[in-house]
């Protein structure tokens, strides 16, 4: 079947050390999620920025200089799920967030499903069928995670020029914004990662109808 990949068995390589850093990188950024201050919330968003360009990287060397591996077919997009769900798991135990559970439920669901679809098709060697839902769903949660990062920035720059306790349960973006405003950007992080959501179970529908190969 020409749609079958060829693997290479090397495993020391620059890609699989960037899919190594990124899944390193992980938990160091939690940590600095979870400090709830104005510089951890930066090094947190540049650890995240440093992970997403590796996982171009990654790609576009093992491509061009033809190094992909058993390992790398199979952590490389796992490293990606790992990267994005511990950020939307993360966001939602943040306390300047307002994320509701079932959203984050759902993003997680898919990722995992996928997942098992991608070790049938593994052990089967063959093809994952992907479509252009999965792709705009990734695009979509990696914008969502870049801006949820800048709103926290943001947030923790607020809180420590106005000395506001987290304690408060009161709107922080009112102390620089109007009413409306201030209510759609506390809002905002809730917002766009329903999007991923909903985006989430369309691509998961189609990966469900396009691979059920897969079962036969």
């Amino acid at each position: 079947m020409k749609d079958k990949i060829k693997i290479k068995s090397s495993f020391v390589n620059l890609p699989n050390i960037l899919t190594i850093f990124r899944i390193i990188s992980i938990p160091i950024f939690v940590v600095c999620l979870f400090r709830y201050s104005f510089t951890s919330s930066i090094i947190a968003y540049v650890l995240f920025l440093l992970a997403s360009i590796s996982d171009y990287f990654d790609g576009y060397i093992a491509r061009k200089y033809n190094l992909t591996t058993e390992f790398g077919a199979f952590v490389d997009p796992l490293s990606d799920k790992l990267l994005t769900g511990t950020a939307f798991i993360s966001f939602y135990f943040i306390k300047a967030l307002y994320i509701p559970l079932w959203m984050i439920v759902i993003i997680i669901f898919r990722e995992i499903l996928v997942t098992v679809f991608r070790i049938i098709a593994l052990k089967k060697n063959r093809p994952m069928k992907t479509e252009f839902a999965g792709k705009l769903k990734t695009a979509f949660q990696m914008f969502t995670i870049n801006v949820i990062l800048i709103y926290l920035i943001i947030y923790y720059y607020i809180l420590k020029n106005i000395e506001y306790s987290l304690s408060i349960h009161t709107n922080i973006w009112s102390t620089i914004l109007n009413g409306k405003l201030a209510g759609l950007v506390f809002y905002l992080p809730a917002i766009l990662i329903f999007i991923c959501a909903v985006l989430s179970l369309i691509s998961m529908s189609l990966y469900i109808v396009k691979n059920r190969y897969l079962f036969s």
